[in-house]
């Protein structure tokens, strides 16, 4: 599952749905101590775990594509935003 849901992201930056660069907050573990990642940064470390092997890894990373591609997580705006009628 966890080559679907990173081809599933990877597709989604392509076609401009997601930016890679947007931070998104996976909330603070071993993988991610600070609990904030950009999207670039988890297809990155997905990719990683898919070579290691390690199964818990592999497992971490699934479930985060998994929340970002079904608008689970929360993203970070990287300045004020502004409302659109101004």
């Amino acid at each position: 599952m966890l080559s679907a849901q990173l081809i599933a992201t990877v597709l989604n930056v392509r076609h401009g749905y997601l930016n890679g660069s947007t931070i998104v907050y996976v909330g603070p573990s071993k993988y991610v101590p600070s609990g904030f990642i950009t999207i670039e940064e988890i297809i990155s470390r997905a990719i990683t775990a898919l070579s290691n092997g390690y199964r818990a890894e592999q497992e971490y990373w699934k479930n985060i594509l998994d929340w970002l591609n079904n608008n689970k997580l929360y993203f970070v705006c990287p300045e004020p935003c502004k409302p659109s009628y101004q």
